[in-house]
């Protein structure tokens, strides 16, 4: 009797495997394979056309050829609008005059030292992507994500 068993394949072979079941994984997702016959795509808010997708795809091969696991947690998201967004300065700005809301402090702010500045996108309360800056800083000698809205 043939067992089953996890097998490597080249990514080309998966990624025709993978388009018969209607998953497309966009052309500059990271790959990788952890072990023999699991793979990974990892998807970090990739542009395509009008769409953002985000997440992690993994699957395992077999040596009959087939797939026979798959955890799609890819997500597509459609654009609505252009927007038109705030500077990395006005952002700053805010910060500078305490305009943020901080949930894990209370409002006794002695310093900020600002390490990194981002634009990166959150989910708002309806599920839409909304701009960001996150601004990566030392509160008070404390490593804390400071978040201003880019709208």
């Amino acid at each position: 009797m043939n067992k089953e068993k996890a097998v490597d394949v080249e990514n080309d072979i998966l990624i025709k495997k993978l388009e018969q079941y209607a998953i497309y994984v966009p052309a500059n997702a990271t790959f990788s394979s952890p072990d023999e016959g699991n793979y990974k795509w990892t998807v970090d808010m990739e542009r395509v056309g009008d769409f953002l997708v985000n997440g992690i795809l993994s699957c395992t091969y077999y040596n009959d050829g087939e797939i026979k696991y798959i955890s799609n947690n890819l997500v597509t998201y459609k654009k609505v609008k252009d927007i038109e967004i705030i500077s990395e300065v006005e952002a700053y700005e805010k910060l500078k005059t305490g305009n943020f809301k901080l949930s894990n402090l209370s409002n006794n702010v002695n310093t900020i030292f600002i390490a990194e500045v981002i634009l990166d996108y959150m989910l708002d309360s309806k599920g839409f992507f909304q701009p960001v800056y996150l601004f990566h800083t030392l509160l008070n000698d404390e490593d804390t994500i400071i978040v201003i809205p880019a709208i």
